[in-house]
């Protein structure tokens, strides 16, 4: 399933649905002092709303997702700021999901595992969705270096997962992206031990 912590957006997590499509099962995280502003949100039909405390920030809202639905066959998380554009783009990616694959599409910045799709064997070896050392960020650069590392990597750059953000001048900076903590994420991510990450994650690949 795909997990979109949202805050503040509703107008972008309504687009990622209209422009984006997606045919997988997935669910809206949003916190409980934005439901007025969410209450007009269209989901699909295969989609949930799960309500947190407010603030939580992204990676513990992905993992709350995660504590509810822990027996999902893959995992997928991404920002309410991309727009799936090909086709199935997430039933393309669930495909190599399912194959053992973390798999991943063209976010067209950078080519980055910034909505990467997850084995849920894998995830379940971890224990989370997202690092939960961090806030905000730097999970996904988490899963792309387990991916090289372990060998299960697979990027697929004809399928678009076009990130909007104000890096790229796509998306104007606002209040959500200012609450993200990236220098305090930044630090922590010089503080993980790479290498047990791998050793877990090698062990479940082998235990297949």
């Amino acid at each position: 399933m795909q997990i979109i912590p949202t805050r503040g957006r509703p107008s972008l997590m309504q687009r990622f649905f209209s422009l984006g499509q997606p045919q997988e099962p997935g669910v809206v995280v949003i916190d409980s002092d934005q439901l007025v502003l969410y209450q007009s949100l269209k989901i699909p039909r295969n989609w949930e709303r799960l309500i947190v405390p407010p603030m939580l920030g992204f990676v513990a809202k992905t993992n709350r997702a995660f504590a509810k639905y822990p027996d999902r066959a893959w995992y997928a998380f991404g920002g309410d700021d991309a727009i799936g554009r090909t086709p199935y783009w997430d039933s393309q990616l669930a495909t190599q999901a399912l194959k053992g694959k973390i798999a991943w599409g063209n976010d067209l910045m950078a080519g980055h595992c910034t909505h990467p799709f997850i084995p849920g064997d894998l995830v379940r070896a971890m224990g989370w969705v997202c690092h939960p050392a961090f806030k905000h960020l730097y999970t996904d650069s988490i899963w792309e270096h387990i991916a090289i590392k372990v060998g299960i990597d697979c990027y697929c750059p004809e399928i678009i997962q076009e990130a909007h953000h104000y890096t790229n001048g796509k998306l104007e900076r606002d209040r959500t992206s200012l609450e993200r903590m990236e220098q305090l994420d930044a630090a922590t991510f010089k503080t993980i031990d790479l290498e047990d990450l791998e050793t877990r994650a090698r062990a479940c690949v082998s235990s297949r």
